[in-house]
């Protein structure tokens, strides 16, 4: 009803005529309009999320970390292309897996899955990802002697 009304003022028009209501005596409810309430402010005996400190190890006696077979299998591999291959050029993926296969009969290994073995050789060597003719590919440098 107060839409009405407002909107009758509004546009110059008569107001929309009193209801039962008006009629009767019963008052109208007041609106108030609350403005819109944010985030609720934090107690106070609250406190604010603290990070955590990183901590620092340090050893008294050495220690070695035990080193996992794919890091010695690509060890291993890039030993191979030093001796194989010129040093500096880049070998691509797929003709290194298929040299590690190889290299893994002769040895009578164990092979291992070449995601782990390509990571290990990643980390000690260069890794270049390269697109040609329209596909993608991997190659790995060869480390010098």
């Amino acid at each position: 009803m107060l839409a009405r009304l407002f909107k009758g003022a509004q546009w110059g028009t008569k107001p929309a005529p009193p209801t039962l209501a008006a009629d009767l005596g019963v008052p109208l409810p007041v609106l108030t309009v609350v403005p819109k309430a944010g985030p609720l402010p934090l107690p106070e005996t609250a406190v604010p999320k603290r990070r955590r400190k990183r901590i620092e190890i340090e050893h008294i006696y050495p220690t070695q970390k035990p080193r996992c077979e794919a890091m010695e299998h690509a060890s291993a591999v890039l030993e191979l292309i030093k001796a194989e291959c010129t040093a500096g050029k880049f070998i691509p993926k797929t003709e290194l897996e298929r040299m590690y296969w190889e290299m893994c009969e002769r040895q009578a290994w164990d092979p291992r899955h070449w995601t782990a073995i390509a990571r290990h050789v990643g980390r000690m060597t260069e890794r270049v990802t390269k697109k040609e003719a329209g596909r993608k590919f991997t190659a790995y440098r060869v480390p010098k002697r």
